[in-house]
């Protein structure tokens, strides 16, 4: 019984990851469909790492009604998690926001991680979920400049996608 309520958290976490991840593989998804499996991933790492880890969301309203490629956030999230902070005893920090840039979303995920060489992972791998196939949908959705890689060994990375507002969804009309 002890810890018994995160358990049952941590469970429905991981079941509604699993099931994210395997449902809408190359498809469109609303942002907000996504933006729930990152909650349910940070859910699972605030669980293993605690108060190590500082997670901040920022404008994710301005992305609820956009439409974009399944794990086209996710990638990048779980990359970070998963590669970024190794075995760093400072304190980890990932944010992921949107803002309004023009007509068009800009969508940005940083760390304050290990940061790598990004060549390699642009072009590299074409396993679904690898950034190399996520950067290729994106600008087979958006254009050549929809994925923008910023990283540097022991300053972390930041990762801007341009999500073009053409894609967000309208209900026809007289829906609401």
């Amino acid at each position: 019984m002890e810890n018994a309520g995160q358990t049952q958290r941590l469970i429905k976490s991981l079941t509604e990851i699993v099931r994210y991840k395997e449902a809408a593989t190359d498809k469109l998804i609303k942002a907000e469909t996504e933006l729930r499996a990152v909650d349910h991933l940070m859910t699972v790492f605030h669980v293993r790492f605690g108060d190590l880890l500082h997670f901040r969301r920022q404008g994710w309203e301005l992305a609820a009604d956009l439409y974009l490629p399944h794990y086209a956030i996710m990638t990048f999230v779980e990359n970070a998690m998963y590669h970024a902070f190794g075995d760093s005893e400072n304190d980890w920090h990932l944010d992921v926001g949107f803002m309004h840039r023009g007509p068009d979303v800009l969508a940005s995920i940083s760390d304050n991680g290990s940061g790598f060489s990004p060549a390699a992972l642009m072009t590299d791998g074409t396993e679904y979920g690898t950034i190399a196939s996520t950067r290729m949908r994106l600008e087979a959705l958006y254009g050549a400049d929809a994925v923008k890689l910023e990283s540097k060994p022991g300053r972390g990375t930041r990762v801007t996608l341009r999500l073009r507002n053409d894609a967000v969804y309208r209900p026809p009309e007289g829906d609401t």
